[in-house]
């Protein structure tokens, strides 16, 4: 049996986030080390709280969790994820069972355990944490992490925030910038991809027919983004299609970022991956927009971006197949 990866998630739970930690769950190659919170779909209390009761819902509750930091500009999406951050179902959770620490501690902890250029890092949310870390002990990351997977960003497609600004980005762009020139290795997983794949009622109804308290809860979560995107319609796209079925309509469907990028931690290749010198705005209206130096050749003079890889294109079905396959997984 191939060795399993150690793994540290970074979340802000948040619907599509409960998705994705479903999906690290279900997938046996993860040794899930630990998991931190952050400040972002909701503020960093109800995050924290969260996190710590899915962590008990998916049967984890060895996974020590750690309540990190509140992002720099407090940005929050309750009409999105609802007040309590899981569509009004945190109340019907299990009560919390799962081990809490000082978040760095945590971190640090789990970092040191691991065989060198071993650790897979997901983060989920805004890059607040992260960065922190790296002003401390930079030198523990660039040692310990095989590679960072981040949701975050976008290039070509209309942003969730702003013309072209995602986000996770908008929510502290001075961290994404960090992030970004951190030397680590990392591959970023934007809305380019993340509006390709969806899931919709039919995963909803797979998830009932497990009858099962872990399915009923992640089958609410589905419906409850299904129920947001029916609201404000397909978002809309910069040369490639309605992202849904049906024009005019989400047709049921409902995207799942987070779940996504876990899903690129073990299938990188449904992606194609294209390295790109990104630069991310800090200031001012355009902050958390990346630009992007798409030249075939970078020009030496006056140009030090960092060189990353980002997911431009995903074969959707099989990514929705996987992700799907890994959820249901999880609540067996």
């Amino acid at each position: 049996m191939r060795k399993r990866r150690p793994l540290i998630v970074d979340t802000d739970p948040g619907l599509d986030d409960a998705l994705a930690l479903a999906v690290c769950a279900g997938s046996p190659e993860l040794d899930w080390r630990a998991a931190l919170a952050v400040g972002g779909n909701v503020p960093l209390a109800r995050t924290f709280a969260n996190l710590r009761a899915l962590l008990a819902l998916l049967g984890r509750p060895e996974v020590p969790a750690g309540r990190g930091l509140e992002p720099r500009r407090g940005l929050h999406a309750p009409e999105v994820h609802g007040g309590d951050g899981l569509g009004g179902y945190a109340a019907r959770l299990p009560r919390t069972s799962s081990r809490a620490a000082a978040w760095s501690v945590l971190l640090r902890t789990a970092l040191r355990a691991a065989p060198d250029a071993s650790v897979e890092v997901l983060t989920l949310g805004p890059l607040t944490n992260l960065a922190a870390f790296l002003s401390r002990d930079g030198a523990l990351l660039r040692q310990k992490v095989r590679r960072l997977t981040l949701m975050g960003g976008a290039l070509f497609d209309a942003g969730n925030v702003a013309p072209q600004i995602e986000f996770n980005i908008a929510c502290d762009p001075r961290a994404a910038r960090a992030v970004l020139r951190s030397g680590v290795p990392q591959r970023w997983v934007p809305l380019d991809v993340t509006h390709r794949v969806t899931f919709g009622l039919a995963e909803a109804r797979k998830l009932d027919r497990l009858r099962t308290p872990r399915a009923r809860a992640l089958a609410h979560f589905v419906r409850a983004l299904v129920a947001f995107q029916d609201a404000i319609g397909p978002a809309p796209r910069s040369g490639f299609g309605a992202p849904f079925p049906q024009a005019g309509a989400s047709g049921g469907h409902t995207f799942i970022h987070d779940a996504l990028a876990a899903c690129a931690i073990l299938r990188p290749d449904f992606f194609t991956w294209r390295r790109l010198a990104l630069e991310t705005v800090e200031k001012g209206r355009a902050a958390g927009l990346w630009v992007a130096d798409r030249r075939p050749t970078r020009r030496a003079a006056g140009l030090d971006w960092p060189v990353v890889e980002v997911a431009l294109e995903v074969q959707s079905s099989a990514a929705r197949s996987w992700i799907l396959e890994r959820i249901l997984k999880s609540c067996t």
